[in-house]
């Protein structure tokens, strides 16, 4: 018996926990891989591996000049962005380095300006380094880049001549508002992680403790209520009626009355209704200490009647059949 209760909490616990999941998944995928980018800080870029490029929070330091690429893009909200070339030595690919406007502005404060060609060829006095989110550049911005470099031979008697595939976003709010990407990444994390201690306390046994306790101080033979469990009368939502016992579920943890010690039977009206049109009813059960316990079950008249019929003295306060209640 304590085995199938032990399911029944490990079952309730993985019903419940669907929604959290999913929402945990969603926090996970949006919120939780970028705070942690966040909390780590960013990576080098001259030691970052190719194969880590795509997605990575780095910072670039660019040393000697940059050419800037005579194109920009209006991509959102009418926020124009600028373009630079960036050759990497330490590493077997070029970059573009896309700015807004203010962070283009900040830049050019503090490098000399030289026009060659198309280009525009910006001498940095100092290194300078920028931090942002590294992505594959998509199909139309590549072939438009690609088309201004193969244009001009300037690109191609360099000596890195590898077409670029990456694009550094440079800000330092890469995902928008940092605080507000750790905390909810930090929400996913929980969300995800209160399902898996949940499960590992009822694997545990932990959801038995207060039955076991329960036994314990009434005397209850572990025999006796495991027979009054496999002869009792089960009914849907995991509610076993037994001669002398009613066993049912609070939420995860299975709780037992002494039948003899009912003295009254009742239903209210659920707070939880699915349809305007039909009200739904639980069944309210209160011992003789003035305990009450609320049963949730479908079978909630089909108790109900099975109380009346096997335990006439227990007072009836409302109703007098489920009968007349539900016609």
């Amino acid at each position: 018996m304590f085995y199938r209760l032990r399911l029944i909490s490990i079952k309730r616990i993985l019903f419940a926990s669907v929604l959290p999941l999913l929402v945990a998944a969603y926090l996970i995928a949006d919120f939780t891989i970028p705070s942690t980018k966040l909390i780590t800080g960013p990576k080098d870029y001259k030691t970052l591996p190719k194969e880590q490029m795509n997605g990575a929070y780095v910072d670039v330091t660019t040393e000697g000049s940059l050419l800037y690429l005579n194109t920009s893009y209006q991509e959102v909200a009418g926020q124009t962005f600028r373009y630079f070339l960036f050759y990497s030595d330490q590493k077997d690919c070029n970059l573009i380095i896309k700015m807004t406007d203010d962070t283009y502005m900040d830049y050019i404060a503090n490098v000399q300006e030289a026009r060659t060609g198309v280009f525009q060829q910006y001498d940095q006095t100092n290194a300078i380094t920028f931090r942002g989110l590294i992505r594959k550049m998509k199909k139309d911005l590549k072939t438009e880049i690609n088309r201004i470099l193969l244009d001009n031979e300037a690109f191609l008697r360099g000596e890195n001549t590898d077409l670029p595939v990456y694009v550094l976003f440079v800000s330092d709010e890469p995902y928008g508002n940092n605080g507000g990407v750790i905390f909810w990444g930090m929400v996913g994390i929980i969300l995800a992680a209160v399902p898996v201690i949940l499960l590992f306390l009822a694997f545990g046994g932990f959801y038995l403790r207060k039955m076991r306790k329960q036994m314990d101080i009434k005397q209850w033979p572990s025999e006796w209520i495991k027979q009054e469990y496999k002869e009792g009368t089960h009914f849907q939502g995991d509610v076993v009626v037994g001669k002398d016992i009613t066993l049912f579920f609070r939420r995860f943890t299975p709780i037992a009355v002494t039948n003899s010690e009912i003295r009254m039977i009742t239903f209210e009206e659920s707070k939880k209704q699915k349809r305007k049109d039909v009200t739904k009813y639980d069944l309210l059960i209160c011992d003789q200490d003035n305990k009450t316990y609320q049963i949730h079950s479908k079978d909630n008249t089909k108790i109900f009647d099975w109380y009346v019929k096997h335990y006439p003295r227990i007072k009836v306060e409302g109703v007098y059949s489920s009968h007349e209640l539900f016609g």
